[in-house]
């Protein structure tokens, strides 16, 4: 199954000068915080002026967004190493849910990346780059899995992405107090996070 898209929702290419600004960013952000570092510091960390780094990012927000971004694209690589062996929509929706909370919980920008989509998710912003990332690497999943009848018919592509973006910010938020450990916490997502989106499971009778 191509669950994730290889562009869809991707960083935006970058030039050198911007990757040399990016690499700055990290090392700032990891030296002084997110909130203490400002644009003059990653302009002297990437050794190049204030002008140029606001010429490739329009604020220091827009560099956050590109790291998370590309930060994504690596839990991707992992998740298409690990679930290729699932077949089921059931399985392999688990699995993606398990090691994005894994991930994600080591992972400063991933967890960004979690707490933004689970924002957009609150405010029904679906037009938020994350929010919009998220669906397109979910379709092609979700088209085959209406197309095989495993998906549910009551729910829109929109309500999953909400549901399972909400679900992992919980998940992210309570993974040390759940005090499981992968198996249980694979079980427990299968069970009561995977399972309603099911066809035939949680709707109403007929």
């Amino acid at each position: 199954m191509d669950l994730l898209n290889e562009t869809s929702g991707a960083a935006k290419p970058v030039n050198p000068t911007a990757q040399k600004i990016v690499r700055g960013a990290r090392k700032c952000f990891k030296q002084y915080g997110l909130q203490k570092t400002t644009i003059e510091d990653i302009a002297v960390a990437a050794g190049v002026s204030r002008p140029t780094v606001y010429k490739h990012f329009t604020s220091k927000q827009e560099i956050v967004d590109y790291i998370s971004l590309s930060e994504m694209a690596k839990v991707h690589d992992e998740f298409r190493t690990r679930m290729a062996r699932h077949d089921s929509f059931a399985e392999t929706v688990t699995e993606a849910i398990l090691i994005s909370v894994q991930v994600a919980h080591e992972n400063f920008y991933v967890r960004r990346f979690v707490q933004e989509l689970e924002m957009s998710s609150r405010s029904q912003n679906t037009s938020s780059p994350f929010q919009v990332g998220a669906r397109a690497r979910w379709a092609s999943l979700l088209a085959k899995a209406k197309q095989s009848g495993e998906l549910a018919t009551d729910v829109s592509t929109d309500q999953v992405v909400s549901w399972l973006s909400l679900t992992q910010m919980m998940l992210l938020g309570t993974y040390d107090q759940l005090g499981v450990n992968e198996e249980q916490a694979r079980h427990f997502i299968r069970r009561f996070i995977v399972e309603p989106l099911l066809a035939g499971r949680g709707q109403p009778a007929g």
